[in-house]
């Protein structure tokens, strides 16, 4: 991602704040290594927001188009 361990975990605390909910989930894999996943919670809110913003790119750029000619 190009961002320190410190600074995403920062940003984690701070979306987990404005969210009210953990978002990460960590569990042991058959290998004994950690694995990270999305909450099902987030998940849902991630797939709400996908939704959400699907097509919101063309309306701008159609609305940009319609007012400044280009």
């Amino acid at each position: 991602m190009g961002v320190s361990e410190s600074t995403a975990h920062k940003k984690i605390r701070e979306i987990q704040a404005a969210a009210g909910f953990e978002v990460l989930e960590a569990r042991a894999a058959a290998d004994g290594r950690k694995t990270v996943r999305l909450t099902p919670r987030a998940r849902k809110l991630t797939d709400r927001f996908s939704r959400f913003t699907a097509g919101l790119d063309e309306e701008v750029a159609q609305r940009y188009r319609a007012a400044f000619g280009k």
